[in-house]
């Protein structure tokens, strides 16, 4: 019998069945479908929320664009306008289609020269007028503004200064140095108590083309200076001595000679201006007569009379010093010892008024100003000056001091040595000569006098801040070519001020306000102090 042999392949123990694996795949297919499927469902849920919400989120945003772009017009109109009043207390725009209601406040404000007089002498002597023209030759009648203190002397023969629809007041007040009867009618005519009929009816000063009345008050002179503020007049402060000693000019941008706040005190040599200067905003202590040479030109602090550098140029020259001590708005010139200031004819000097910072209070509205320890003589009586510090608080000016190094070295004033035969200020005015003071004259210790020669016209004086001194001599013989270049008594106008800007929108029963405090200053510079948005 035939054997059928078997010729399968034994199976080897590797060829044995592996684990199928295709249930799993599925199973990570149906997972990737259950997040994928989350993923899509959400995401449709968010573009639905979108687009429901999309027309009411549109509609915010325009409205809130709306009022900050009404506020942003608001502001550079008010920057335009300048600190003077609202550019408009209430108007309104329609801005991205919608109606925007714009409201403008005023919040604060820094003003000078609030009832302040234009001319306060202040000397004692009898003999002669303390307000003087020329004496011959002259075919100007000198125009000024705001009323007029006159402490003494005679009021008859000066037939061309010209008080400006206003007032010319006298004293009575009495002491051991101010005797009661020290007017006089005439040259020739005993003195006089200023209530005397016949001096009253001496006044001369002319009353045509404006008119004025004269009174006799029982107030010193030191009663009629300075600024009323509410009800009460501030005799004017001092600010702190400057920190840093200066030699001169210590920077140059291009051809302008730049001068940085301090005291001028180590040379008592004359500090003579020559070319293009500027001298930054702050507080300048000099113990040395300063004098503006023929052609000069400077310009004293930032303000609304622009000079040939700004602050900011002068901060950052290369050889600007690292305590530059550039402080507020303007510049006050500060006289101890013999210190003066004489104008060349034919030199352009501005000092724009002073508007400080915390550092430097006391310098508000001020250009010029000797310190006085207190004067009490026959000649004059001046009070004692006070110096306002940083924090507020008062100290006489003869106490005053600061430390300026590690050894014990110390800064203080000193007392002005000048007299009412001197003269503080002297400005000559020529052809092409163009002076403009915007502050406070206040040398009452001493003489202001203003010389102008017969046929010069090319010229312009403004002196808008008002003078306190001994006595004022206007010397000036012809009027300028043009009459708006001259200007001489006190002109009060608002330096700098404060601003709440509203801007509202009501669009479908939903408001939204912009409000913003902003402040401008006279020569437009601005700043936002803060700026919200409710909506």
């Amino acid at each position: 019998m035939m054997r059928i042999r078997n010729h399968s392949t034994p199976r080897r123990r590797s060829d044995r069945r592996r684990p199928d694996d295709r249930g799993a795949v599925l199973l990570l297919t149906i997972v990737l479908l259950l997040v994928g499927s989350l993923i899509v469902g959400a995401l449709a849920s968010y573009s639905v929320s979108t687009l429901r919400a999309m027309p009411t989120a549109k509609s915010r945003t325009t409205r809130v664009e709306a009022v900050k772009s009404a506020v942003r017009m608001a502001m550079t109109m008010q920057r335009d306008l300048g600190p003077s009043a609202c550019f408009d207390d209430l108007t309104s725009y329609n801005v991205n289609g919608l109606p925007v209601t714009v409201t403008c406040s005023s919040t604060e404000a820094y003003s000078t020269g609030n009832d302040r007089y234009g001319i306060v002498t202040t000397a004692n002597a009898n003999s002669s007028a303390s307000l003087t023209g020329r004496s011959g030759g002259s075919t100007f009648g000198k125009t000024v503004d705001g009323k007029l203190f006159l402490n003494a002397g005679l009021i008859s023969g000066v037939t061309d200064v010209v008080p400006n629809n206003s007032v010319v007041e006298t004293s009575s007040y009495q002491s051991a140095n101010s005797p009661l009867a020290r007017y006089r009618a005439s040259a020739i005519a005993p003195t006089v108590d200023c209530n005397n009929a016949g001096f009253i009816a001496s006044d001369q000063y002319p009353k045509t083309p404006t008119s004025h009345t004269l009174a006799c008050v029982g107030e010193p002179w030191w009663n009629r200076v300075g600024d009323v503020t509410g009800t009460t007049r501030q005799y004017p402060l001092v600010p702190q001595i400057p920190t840093y000693q200066r030699d001169g000019s210590l920077a140059t941008v291009g051809s302008c000679k730049v001068f940085y706040p301090g005291r001028y005190t180590s040379n008592a040599s004359t500090l003579t201006l020559t070319g293009t200067n500027y001298f930054a905003s702050g507080i300048y202590y000099f113990e040395r007569p300063v004098a503006i040479a023929a052609g000069a030109t400077v310009v004293a602090g930032e303000g609304k009379y622009r000079g040939c550098v700004f602050d900011t140029d002068a901060a950052y020259a290369p050889s600007a010093p690292k305590n530059h001590e550039i402080t507020g708005k303007g510049a006050t010139l500060m006289f101890g010892k013999g210190a003066t200031l004489t104008i060349a004819s034919g030199a352009k000097v501005t000092i724009n008024r002073r508007v400080s910072s915390a550092s430097s209070r006391g310098s508000e509205g001020q250009s010029i100003r000797t310190v006085s320890f207190g004067v009490n003589t026959t000649a004059v009586e001046v009070p004692a000056d006070q110096v306002k510090l940083a924090n507020g608080t008062l100290q006489p000016a003869a106490d005053h001091e600061i430390n300026i190094g590690t050894n014990g070295q110390k800064a203080k004033y000193s007392t002005s040595t000048l007299t009412p035969t001197n003269t503080a200020v002297q400005i000559d005015l020529g052809s092409g000569s163009d002076v403009l003071i915007d502050g406070y004259v206040f040398t009452p210790g001493a003489r202001v006098v203003v010389n102008g020669a017969p046929g010069v016209s090319a010229y312009a004086l403004r002196l808008y801040g008002g003078i306190v001194a001994a006595t004022v001599a206007l010397n000036v013989a012809t009027a300028p070519a043009t009459a708006s270049n001259w200007y001489l008594g006190m002109k009060t106008e608002v330096i700098q001020r404060k601003y709440l800007i509203q801007a509202t929108a009501l669009v479908s029963g939903h408001t939204v306000e912009s409000k913003s405090s902003f402040e401008v200053h006279q020569d437009k510079s601005y700043a936002i102090n803060w700026w919200t948005v409710d909506a």
